[in-house]
């Protein structure tokens, strides 16, 4: 029929019942489908590279970018949505000459490496990753959770926030934090006022940390093995294991 891809996984794609054959019912959802814009787009790294910039111009550090603009809501995911949104919004403080549908999606697809539809902070910003995770790491295991390192920290003032000089605290006693200190107090003070609220650092005791590194090793130890179901969830052929909705938005493999 003049298809030139893999049979073999375009079969695979749609036999989304694993039962070994297609029926018509199997590929009727592709008569509405509308993929995203950037599902065919060759990703732009240079274009990556130039936008990255212009954030980091206005606010400074890639953690504070990442919360101010990109994850508003603390989900430790961004949505090509949300990217959108937060290009907008840069080009319009800027006034700067607003970037075509096709240019977004190509540096999209320089974040989105894997296709899944959502770029986690690793992806945005590897060293704001470490730190955040380290310092989380830390807090559950010395405090319980990273609300109640907050209060260890503030427990002088007791006024909700922390400076950078409560915070360094962390990194005194016998099992100190070693995460980069000065990078989170810099990405978590969002609005630069010299302080960190508690309700700033309340995402980090719902972010699935565990889940996000059991999904990156599977993901870079099987790499291709990994197949995506065309609904909600998906489905990893040796595990079995499921992830929610925001681990892979689309429904498209790591090889889209």
């Amino acid at each position: 029929v003049g298809f030139k891809g893999p049979a073999a996984r375009l079969f695979e794609y749609l036999d989304k019942r694993n039962v070994g054959t297609v029926s018509e019912q199997d590929v009727a959802y592709m008569q509405r489908w509308r993929p995203p814009p950037y599902v065919f787009s060759t990703p732009d790294t240079e274009g990556l590279s130039e936008l990255r910039r212009k954030f980091l111009d206005i606010y400074r550090t890639s953690l504070r970018v990442w919360r101010r603009c990109f994850d508003r809501n603390g989900s430790m995911s961004m949505s090509w949505e949300e990217f959108v949104d937060a290009v907008g919004e840069l080009v319009r403080r800027t006034k700067l000459p607003p970037y075509s549908e096709k240019a977004l999606a190509a540096i999209w697809r320089a974040l989105d490496a894997d296709c899944s539809g959502s770029i986690t902070l690793r992806e945005w910003d590897e060293p704001s990753h470490r730190a955040l995770s380290e310092f989380k790491q830390w807090a559950d295991r010395v405090h319980g959770s990273v609300v109640k390192a907050f209060r260890a920290l503030d427990s002088n003032s007791g006024n909700a926030k922390l400076s950078e000089g409560e915070l360094n605290r962390a990194a005194r006693g016998d099992d100190p934090c070693r995460a980069d200190l000065e990078l989170i107090f810099e990405g978590l003070d969002v609005h630069g006022t010299g302080a960190i609220l508690e309700s700033g650092v309340r995402f980090l005791d719902v972010w699935d940390l565990s889940w996000e590194e059991w999904l990156h090793h599977e993901m870079n130890s099987r790499g291709e093995q990994f197949v995506a179901t065309t609904g909600p969830t998906w489905r990893q052929e040796s595990t079995g294991r499921r992830g929610s909705c925001s681990s892979v938005r689309t429904g498209f493999a790591s090889t889209c």
